[in-house]
Parts: C-alpha cells; structure tokens; sequence
C-alpha cells in the first residue's frame, strides 16, 4: 500500500464593488462595479438575493437606506 499527502489550498479571493453614483436619486440607476477577483458573485438588497451577475444595476424608485452586499 501507498499513502500520499495532499494539501489542497484555495486562493485568497479579494470581494469588492465601486459605484460612480452615490447618492442615487429615487426613480434612478446605478451601475455597481464588481472589483471582486475570482469566484461567483451574489448580490443583495437588503438581505434578498437579486442577482448573480458579476456587475449589477441597482434602482428603487423609493426613497431610503438600502444595505447592498457583494458575496463571492
């Protein structure tokens, strides 16, 4: 019999976004741009999955405080 020792390691992922527009006026878009590198993306609004693109458009024609949340 034969024992090989493997280590398996996985790569420091580095989670990120930028946005040109802050503040975003109500009934308006936003492009958030993933800087992210490596992985799947997950976008959130406030706490809800929206998307899993890598970039996202974010809008609300409601005025308010949003928590929006990158996962990689």
């Amino acid at each position: 019999d034969t024992t090989i020792q493997v280590n398996v390691v996985c790569p420091a992922l580095s989670v990120g976004f930028t946005t040109a527009t802050n503040p975003i006026i109500a009934g308006n878009s936003a492009l958030l741009t993933n800087t992210s590198s490596g992985g799947t993306f997950e976008w959130f609004v406030n706490g809800v999955s929206q998307a899993t693109t890598s970039d996202y458009t974010f809008s609300s024609n409601t005025q308010g405080d949003y928590i929006i949340r990158l996962e990689a």
